[in-house]
């Protein structure tokens, strides 16, 4: 599938695998229990093509890790070690 720009501007999708994945460096149950039944977080996916930030629901059929609008990608700033950084938060 594809978003819309105009309409998803500031937030995409991130798929329940994703979640459950990052859900493993849980620190607590508090924390982890918010990770699996949370449908609404704020993310920030930092990488060598630039950052995508906003909100993403949670999807549970996605065939990729995150989706975003075309063209969302701030290239101003980014990783340029190979490396990706996510950062998760509930809503």
């Amino acid at each position: 599938p594809r978003l819309s720009a105009s309409t998803w501007d500031g937030c995409g999708l991130i798929s329940r695998e994703m979640v459950l994945r990052l859900s493993t460096s849980a620190d607590d149950d508090k924390h982890l229990k918010e990770l699996q039944t949370c449908r609404r977080f704020s993310v920030t996916v930092l990488h060598n093509a630039g950052q995508e930030k906003g909100h993403v629901y949670v999807v549970d059929d996605l065939a990729t890790d995150f989706l975003f609008p075309t063209g969302s990608t701030k290239k101003e700033v980014a990783l340029r070690n190979g490396k990706v950084f996510i950062g998760i938060e509930q809503c």
